[in-house]
């Protein structure tokens, strides 16, 4: 009996480091090819509504995928939607979002790179160029 506990517990044991080391393991924001610096970020605080997330942030390349990547990190809610608008590394100043809205500034708008969107219905769009004639949405 005591040699079969001792198995058991081994096996327990194992799994619970496998577990662990799966968890620590998993790719992240840092995994990423491309540079992140969050510059603002918004929440309204009724949360009995539509949960509003807005973020501003600057990236040092434009790999669309890695974009898409990164919005889909970000917190999101099944009760409104999560944006987040993308500007290169050169701009001087990076627009800042409305204290009391959390809508973008148009000042800048120009250089902004993509608008990443999640809806509450869970539809993603990454919106390349989005003040631009150039506007073009990536799948």
């Amino acid at each position: 009996m005591k040699i079969r506990t001792k198995y058991v517990f081994l096996l327990v044991l194992a799994l619970v480091a496998v577990m662990i080391w799966s968890a620590l393991s998993e790719s992240g924001i840092a995994d990423l090819d491309t540079e992140f610096t969050e510059i603002d970020a918004f929440q309204n605080e009724n949360n009995t509504g539509p949960v509003k997330r807005s973020y501003v942030v600057v990236v040092s390349d434009s790999i669309w995928e890695d974009l898409k990547v990164y919005g889909n990190y970000m917190p999101y809610s099944k009760l409104g939607t999560t944006t987040v608008w993308f500007y290169p590394d050169g701009v001087r100043t990076p627009p800042k979002l409305e204290a009391g809205t959390g809508e973008l500034t148009l000042f800048g708008g120009m250089s902004c790179l993509a608008r990443y969107e999640k809806n509450s219905m869970g539809v993603v769009t990454l919106t390349k160029y989005p003040f631009t004639d150039r506007e073009r949405v990536v799948d």
